[in-house]
């Protein structure tokens, strides 16, 4: 079946509260927000994944969908692979871009991204890679128009008559379900959410120290260190994520709910986009905080941009992106659009770049992905060679952090965040990482600063709820 959109006309009620929809069945399997906040180019468009119809979830050792589980030798089946074949072909005519398979990629599925050297890492608590596909799917655009796509005609609880399904969707029904669900949220009682996991400047110290030795003996030139933060207490996680987007409204933020876990992002950087042949990524390297007056946010700004140590990381992400990038180019098509541009957000400014290229249609697009993954922005480089020493250092897995979340379209289209500024809700536990890149020329207590800037969204939202 092609996939379509279908313009919603206008109403005064749904116009504007895509969000608000997304909240009532935040709690259902599989319910999915992409949500595109901020004011930056990269902000187009929204969207509501619903109803799934199939799942998959891979583990270092078995492969899960709706319909069977099997296990798998990952020394002789590579779990990539088994993710190509559960998506298909995504070679669907359509020129619309319409989510096929929505969910995430763990940092820890980068160890079986390199074809001929398998890297070691530390298994997560949740799935290496965990997708759904909706059959519901509700786009909100920068303007405000409203489309939907509807994959199967019989949708769990509504009309099997697809021109009265939106209409039953938008009822007072679903909108009392909302109010409801509101008043149970305001009036619970709520135990004090607590940091349990204090950041111990010694110990991120002594890593510090290694990675500098490792810098030194010539074998890295740069390697993204994070910490763990984690957080106890009673969780209502879509009422995070509404206020992490209010507070810190970014291109690239998602919500996801699978099974007992849930995902809260508020990322500001691209990993990978696919429209039609183009291929374009957006890393991030350099951050600084905002400044209370004018005068100091101003300074803080032109600081940012005339950092050579900032520019020096972002040219060597740009350089090993450029090689990601043309495995699965068109010989010369890789360029940089936009060397360095500042970015600005409610609580920082962050320095990027922009390259573009024509994808070689003969690739799959799970492959694309794979060639370029993880993100070089947030490894170091060269990546391989960092991973290791990121393996190393951390001891302990990333799961979440540093991943992927995104989609993959029929038509063959994709885009995926770079999962920084990232919570994942297990139970009554939640975790987030927080990190930047270590230089020959970095000094121990801005890096500090620096990771508790980065946080700072998140550790206020967190305070609050």
């Amino acid at each position: 079946m092609k996939d379509k959109w279908v313009k919603l006309p206008p109403s005064g009620v749904f116009k504007n509260a895509l969000c608000d929809l997304a909240e009532s069945y935040s709690g259902d399997f599989g319910s999915s927000l992409f949500y595109s906040g901020g004011e930056v180019d990269s902000s187009q468009g929204s969207y509501l994944c619903l109803f799934p119809s199939d799942f998959f979830s891979v583990s270092p050792t078995s492969f899960k969908t709706s319909q069977k589980e099997f296990s798998y030798d990952p020394l002789k089946v590579n779990p990539w692979e088994l993710i190509k074949e559960k998506v298909g072909d995504l070679n669907n005519p359509s020129k619309e871009t319409i989510p096929l398979w929505v969910g995430y990629l763990s940092y820890e599925m980068g160890a079986y991204s390199h074809l001929y050297k398998f890297l070691s890492y530390h298994t997560p608590s949740v799935p290496l890679a965990y997708f759904v596909q909706p059959t519901l799917i509700i786009k909100q655009n920068k303007e405000g128009d409203c489309f939907y796509c509807i994959r199967h005609k019989n949708l769990p609880g509504l009309s099997k008559d697809s021109q009265n399904i939106l209409s039953q969707f938008l009822s007072e029904r679903n909108l009392r379900c909302l109010m409801k669900k509101k008043a149970e949220i305001e009036t619970k009682n709520k135990e004090e959410i607590k940091l349990t996991s204090k950041f111990c400047r010694l110990n991120y110290a002594d890593k510090f120290s290694a990675i500098k030795k490792l810098l030194s003996q010539g074998d890295l030139y740069q390697v993204n260190l994070s910490e763990p933060f984690i957080f106890e207490g009673t969780f209502y996680p879509f009422e995070i994520f509404k206020k992490l987007i209010h507070r810190n409204p970014s291109s690239f933020s998602a919500y996801l709910n699978f099974d007992s876990l849930s995902l809260v992002s508020s990322s500001p950087e691209r990993f990978v986009l696919k429209n039609g042949e183009q291929l374009e990524v957006r890393p991030v390297k350099g951050t600084i905080k905002r400044g209370v007056t004018l005068e100091e946010d101003k300074a803080l700004k032109e600081e940012l941009i005339s950092s050579k140590k900032d520019q020096a990381e972002l040219l060597m992400i740009i350089d090993l992106l450029r090689n990601d990038l043309s495995k699965v180019s068109l010989p010369g098509s890789v360029k940089v659009n936009e060397f360095r541009r500042i970015e600005s957000y409610e609580n920082v400014y962050h320095a990027l770049s922009i390259i573009q290229s024509k994808a070689k249609s003969s690739i799959h697009p799970v492959d694309i992905v794979r060639e370029v993954y993880p993100g070089g922005s947030i490894t170091g480089c060269p990546k391989i060679r960092s991973m290791q020493a990121i393996y190393d250092l951390e001891k302990c897995p990333r799961g979440i952090y540093t991943g992927s979340i995104g989609y993959f379209s029929s038509n063959g289209d994709f885009d995926f965040n770079i999962a920084i500024r990232t919570l994942s809700f297990e139970k009554e536990k939640a975790l987030a990482r927080f990190g930047g890149a270590i230089v020959m020329d970095s000094i121990l207590e801005k890096e500090i600063e620096e990771i508790l800037v980065k946080g700072s969204s998140i550790f206020s939202v967190m305070k609050e709820v």
